[in-house]
């Protein structure tokens, strides 16, 4: 298998897993949470947001804090074909996702594919056709001296959100945040903050460049 068709392999996995621990389709009360630990704080900085919580995926060492506690989806290579975690939160504005994607050969794979790998697979699984997505406006971004790739993302139905997709040595990390029809600007300040939180395990705060 080519490294182009292993990663969008990886990033349809990803996106299918990411539909049903959050999306629409599951509540978020039906998985538990065994690959994060938690740090719980009060933040003001949003009103749909009540408390911040630091989760830590632990097989990879890293650290973002989300706007609430996420429901967790952990898929296994020897069951799933691929090593995958999903940290997802509903916030009132949307779902938001953070997921890591262990994936050895990251470095030679290619970003645009893994945001195409993405959206294809958020559409193969989606159960109607207003919820399918779209992506644009895909750019290039550096977070922390690592490869980034920053999209935006649209639904038949109006909802509206960002993606972003960094490689990381042995992994591959996707953020989204999906804001409801009229939502877009709440959750926008949400989906920004988380991303200026995320931590990797040697370097600190990454930042976009």
């Amino acid at each position: 298998m080519s490294q182009r068709s292993r990663f969008q392999r990886l990033a349809l996995l990803a996106a299918v897993t990411t539909t049903v621990a959050g999306g629409v389709l599951v509540p978020a009360t039906a998985f538990a949470a065994p690959a994060a630990s938690h740090t719980v704080t009060h933040d003001r900085s949003d009103a749909s947001v009540t408390q911040w919580v630091e989760t830590t995926d632990a097989p990879s060492g890293i650290k973002i804090r989300l706007p609430g506690n996420p429901a967790t989806k952990q898929l296994t290579k020897a069951k799933d074909g691929a090593d995958v975690r999903v940290y997802m939160v509903r916030t009132d504005s949307g779902p938001l996702a953070f997921e890591v994607v262990d994936a050895p050969d990251v470095g030679r794979m290619d970003l645009d594919d893994g945001l195409h790998g993405f959206v294809d697979g958020w559409n193969e699984d989606a159960h109607s056709a207003g919820y399918k997505l779209t992506s644009s406006d895909a750019r290039p971004a550096t977070v922390d001296g690592r490869p980034a790739l920053d999209a935006n993302l649209s639904t038949r139905d109006g909802d509206a959100g960002s993606i972003r997709l960094v490689k990381d040595g042995d992994h591959c990390i996707v953020i989204l945040g999906i804001g409801h029809k009229g939502q877009e600007k709440p959750m926008d300040d949400i989906y920004q903050q988380t991303l200026t939180s995320l931590h990797m395990p040697d370097t600190g705060a990454a930042h976009a460049a």
